[in-house]
């Protein structure tokens, strides 16, 4: 929704980290500098997500999958699904981000001129024949379209993510009581998320 705030991915990761012990942090390799620039923050997941790019849908999914799994289990579904992926009802959007992660690029390696890779890449995407050697020029109207599509995206992907970790935290809960106040937790991730979850029967309020 407009006026909703960034997620603090780095504060997940950090609650995340305080109650799960098994590989699902094995895709993230955070740097010496990354390390070094959060040291004096004390911030673990800051220095994880941050130490790396975000920039396409397999990396994106890659990474939650392996957040969000359950407990020492096999991945979460997939937050951006690709054509033959589940859910089927994510795919529309996914395949628009994808074309927007390749515009992205090239816009910013090529400043939108079309080279032989870009036009093959784009055409195989969109399902219709691009010509290398012409100049994407965005106007207004399409970068309008755009924000709103990211702004949708953005609380449409955040809605399922919060659900996902209350559901997970529920799941370590119920494995050992002892981990964790749930009110505590349940505030916690539904402030940050700017809308009710639920650990284990308890509500967190906003």
């Amino acid at each position: 929704m407009a006026g909703r705030p960034p997620i603090d991915l780095n504060q997940k990761v950090r609650d995340l980290l305080k109650h799960t012990i098994d590989d699902r942090f094995k895709l993230f390799s955070a740097k010496g500098d990354s390390l070094a620039s959060h040291f004096n923050a004390g911030s673990v997941g800051r220095a994880m997500c941050e130490s790396d790019t975000w920039l396409s849908n397999q990396t994106i999914n890659e990474r939650f999958r392996q957040i969000l799994k359950p407990h020492f289990d096999k991945p979460w579904e997939y937050l951006f699904p690709a054509e033959n992926d589940l859910p089927t009802g994510e795919r529309a959007r996914a395949k628009t981000l994808e074309i927007l992660w390749q515009v992205r690029h090239n816009i910013t390696h090529n400043t939108g001129f079309l080279t032989d890779s870009d036009a093959r890449r784009l055409t195989l995407m969109v399902k219709a024949r691009i010509v290398s050697g012409e100049t994407l020029s965005p106007n207004l109207n399409d970068l309008r379209y755009v924000k709103r599509f990211l702004v949708e995206t953005a609380s449409h992907t955040n809605d399922r993510i919060g659900k996902r970790l209350a559901d997970l935290l529920t799941e370590r809960h119920q494995d050992d009581p002892t981990l964790f106040v749930p009110l505590d937790l349940a505030n916690s991730i539904s402030g940050s998320f700017q809308k009710s979850l639920t650990i284990n029967d308890v509500v967190g309020f906003i």
